[in-house]
């Protein structure tokens, strides 16, 4: 007995001296681990020994399969010798090992054992084993790296979270840097990604411009700030060296959508990473920047986004799918003008789909184009058979495009085509964009645009009036028409602000030559105001709903004509808010060059207009710097960018504005026409140029963008005022930027802290609400919104995970104004705040939202200090 005692100490010693790992497992449990063991393979001993064998599943995970072959073979009594497989540490580091294994006889109790020894390889196999879990371009893990870390996660493991990172419109990046410079792009970003995490953070390069960071421990509320410091970093320009190196101009910026999910809410493993998955197909639905923290009924929307995208393919060929019609009348006299084409959708077992809700999906899958092609050749088709009907002859239709079919090569094609089969004449077919569409990508639309035009089809602005993008854009838009948005409509008879909107878009579409139409027209009050400002055409329930072709056959000549129709219209001078109208009259100036680009004839307006008098100019070269073209930012338009000679060049006749430079120095806007000049036999002898002050319409840029401005911006705080705050409303229940969607209305009361205080209540109250905004104003969360809803009312937007955090947040706002004291005269004004929180639902209607938030009514005018 004591010779066996000694020969098993004797052996344990060897064993834990052994520099092999040496693992013996009996029945399915870990009975022996050496310290060898524990420092290769990275496992303590007291948590090994005792367990389970399948508390090592996590370190199998690279190649689950291999090591469950090599335990078969034991099994079977044979001998493993020297099999190279991959292991996982705890920390996530792959290591390649030789493994021999082989059975032993059974214990004293009759237990079934193994003993594996397990031998590290040389540094060249665990680069071999280093590349497979890398990606190459970053050095970043990539997504077998990710999963194989997520696997070794237990139930017991402190909360961890997982953060996917998406590059917004990469194929734009790559598009503008090449392929190559789009590769730095990456690297750069990848580099910031990692910075911006903790050095414990693994961060993995998992898509072609997507990127993801874990977290062993971190909560939801940690995981949102690090996505803040991840969006601050990436945005910021791209260094000067990358720049020269890929060949850009000027610093690039590119920016980041991030989806974060919790292991509390989706239990560790890989089910981390779906759910972060499903939550950056959220944040990639609602546009660039969005943070989107998963939810479980996140994968009720994506459920039902996947379900209506798939039988949306279907829906045309399964009938599901109609076009309805809206009259578009004169205002005036109620005359019908033209309709507007809708799509409709009634699902057989969903019943009637929004067009918000499908629209969106059909351009995220790409079915736009084929639905978009079905719904023009329906439109052109009932637009063709009301040719033959009286009273509808000359009526078209105007079709709503989307930016993913105006960005597809074939569209003016299709819209040909479509035209020739339908034998309607182009200029009966109107094409609708929206004003942020066009303004968020004008330089690639405009190519598509012109050749539209050309073809002899309309093009309106839908939606216009409500986007912060600059107005001075319109003039290179080759649009027929623009469509004051619904929301001015309705509030035209109660909000003087509106009116001077509409106001100073009518000027400023008469100045280049557009058409005005309003949409949402259902009062007749709303229509006279329209008509008094001079706006030709409107639509909307005052008129008509939508209707089906037929229906539109089957109307009357004269029925469109709204009742009061001869009733006095109002006169623009007596509307509130009515602007005076800008009378600058513009100067037309006329010269011509002959083929060596000499001047031969220079007017009198020509001179006013340059400052370059007759004399000086008459025989000179236009390369001598007195007709100098140049662009907006200031580029001398030379060569084919000129106009006159690409007009000499070809031929053709162009129109184009651009600058000239006045004989004191500055620049002079212009609306320039070139063509060339023949002599008796047709030959080209030269070409003649009239320039317009272009100035006049740049008044009215500047006139219509300050009145919006002013419009939306409530005049005491800066802030934006009740209209704003509605629209922010209808975008934020439409469109939902996280888990819970909340409102909170602060109402305030003033209160003279002394009452010797000295100042007229207005004064007092005034100075107490500038103090509250500047409060709120830098405790507003990143991405919240802030308004002025009334005089004393502010509305707050945010996105939370739970309604109690919606209320936490409320009642910090509310401490935040009870200790916000401003003085006057020396004296505190003492503020008080009512503070209350409003879910936003998907499914609630604007006037839901409305009434839950008691915002019922526009803010008193808004009083500025004496």
């Amino acid at each position: 007995m004591e010779g066996t005692e000694a020969q098993s100490t004797w052996l344990a010693a060897l064993v834990a001296s052994m520099a092999d790992a040496v693992v013996g497992v009996r029945d399915g449990v870990v009975v022996s681990w050496n310290p060898a063991a524990e420092a290769m393979l990275g496992y303590p001993a007291a948590d090994i020994v005792g367990a389970p064998v399948a508390r090592l599943d996590p370190a199998l995970a690279a190649d689950a399969a291999g090591w469950k072959a090599l335990v078969g073979q034991v099994s079977a009594d044979q001998v493993v010798r020297a099999a190279r497989m991959p292991w996982v540490r705890p920390d996530g580091e792959v290591r390649v090992v030789l493994v021999t294994g082989m059975s032993i006889a059974p214990d004293a109790d009759g237990r079934v054992g193994w003993a594996w020894i397990v031998r590290g390889v040389d540094d060249s196999a665990q680069h071999v084993i280093e590349l497979k879990h890398t990606e190459a371009l970053t050095g970043l893990g990539n997504r077998r790296a990710l999963e194989a870390a997520l696997t070794l996660r237990s139930a017991d493991d402190p909360p961890g979270v997982v953060l996917v990172v998406d590059v917004d419109d990469f194929a734009g990046v790559n598009s503008t840097v090449g392929h190559t410079g789009g590769d730095a792009v990456l690297v750069a970003v990848a580099s910031r990604v990692r910075a911006a995490a903790r050095p414990e953070d693994f961060v993995a390069r998992i898509g072609t411009d997507e990127f993801a960071v874990y977290c062993r421990d971190g909560d939801t509320a940690w995981a949102i700030a690090l996505a803040e410091r991840i969006q601050a970093q990436v945005f910021a320009p791209i260094g000067a060296d990358l720049v020269a190196e890929i060949g850009l101009s000027a610093p690039l910026r590119v920016s980041v959508h991030i989806g974060i999910a919790s292991t509390t809410t989706s239990g560790p493993g890989q089910g981390v990473l779906e759910d972060a998955a499903v939550a950056i197909r959220e944040a990639r639905r609602r546009g660039p920047g969005s943070v989107v923290v998963f939810a479980p009924q996140l994968h009720s929307a994506v459920l039902r986004q996947r379900r209506l995208t798939a039988d949306l393919l279907s829906a045309q060929e399964q009938g599901q799918l109609r076009v309805v019609y809206q009259p578009v009348v004169r205002l005036d006299d109620g005359g019908l003008a033209g309709t507007e084409a809708l799509l409709r959708w009634d699902h057989p077992e969903l019943g009637a789909i929004s067009p918000v809700e499908f629209i969106a999906l059909a351009e995220s899958s790409g079915a736009i184009h084929a639905v978009g092609a079905w719904v023009l050749q329906t439109a052109l088709g009932d637009a063709a058979a009301w040719q033959a009907v009286t009273g509808l002859v000359g009526v078209g239709v105007a079709v709503n495009v989307s930016v993913r079919q105006l960005t597809d090569p074939g569209l003016v094609d299709l819209v040909a085509g479509a035209l020739a089969r339908a034998g309607l004449p182009a200029g009966l077919l109107t094409l609708e964009v929206t004003e942020t569409a066009l303004a968020e990508n004008l330089e690639g639309l405009l190519p598509t645009l012109t050749r539209l035009r050309a073809l002899g089809v309309g093009l309106s602005i839908d939606d216009f009036g409500t986007g912060y993008s600059s107005l001075a854009y319109l003039h290179r838009i080759p649009a027929t028409s623009l469509k004051i948005d619904r929301s001015i409509t309705a509030d035209l008879t109660t909000d003087s602000s509106a009116v001077a909107i509409v106001d100073a878009l009518t000027q400023l579409a008469g100045t280049l030559g557009m058409q005005v139409i309003a949409e949402g027209v259902e009062t007749a009050a709303q229509r006279r105001v329209m008509v008094g400002l001079g706006v030709g055409f409107g639509q909307g329930w005052l008129f008509a709903h939508a209707m089906t072709a037929g229906d539109l056959a089957g109307v009357e000549v004269g029925a469109w004509r709204p009742a009061g129709t001869a009733g006095s219209l109002a006169a623009v001078a007596t509307l509130p808010g009515a602007s005076p109208t800008l009378t600058v009259a513009p100067l037309t100036a006329t010269y011509t060059m002959d083929l060596d680009r000499r001047v031969t004839s220079w007017d009198a307006t020509a001179e006013q207009l340059t400052g370059y008098p007759n004399e000086r100019v008459v025989g000179a070269l236009c390369r001598q710097g007195l007709l100098v073209h140049t662009d907006e930012e200031g580029q001398v338009l030379c060569g084919e960018r000129c106009p006159m000679l690409a007009v000499m060049s070809d031929g053709q006749p162009r129109t184009a504005r651009v600058f000239y430079q006045h004989a004191d120095g500055h620049r002079v806007p212009s609306l320039v026409h070139g063509e060339v000049v023949r002599d008796a036999a047709g030959m080209v002898v030269g070409a003649l140029e009239r320039f317009t002050d272009d100035t006049p319409h740049r008044l009215h840029v500047q006139h219509a963008e300050a009145v919006r401005d002013a419009a939306f911006t409530d005049a005491l705080t800066g802030l934006a005022n009740h209209r704003r705050a509605l629209i922010a409303l209808d975008t934020w229940r439409a469109h939902p930027r996280g888990p819970v969607q909340g409102a909170i209305r602060i109402d305030l009361t003033v209160v003279a802290q002394v009452t010797t205080t000295t100042g007229a209540p207005a004064l007092i109250e005034n100075i107490a609400v500038s103090a509250v905004a500047a409060t709120l104003a830098g405790a507003i969360r990143r991405g919240g919104f802030l308004a002025r809803t009334a005089r004393t009312q502010f509305l707050v937007l945010t996105t939370v995970d739970n309604d109690q955090q919606l209320e936490r947040h409320a009642q910090a706002l509310r401490r935040l104004v009870a200790v916000t004291s401003p003085t006057h005269d020396g004296h505190k004004i003492a503020i008080r705040a009512n503070v209350s929180a409003t879910i936003l639902h998907p499914t609630d209607t604007v006037a839901d939202v409305l009434t839950k938030a008691e915002i019922t009514s526009p803010p008193d005018p808004p009083t500025r200090n004496a």
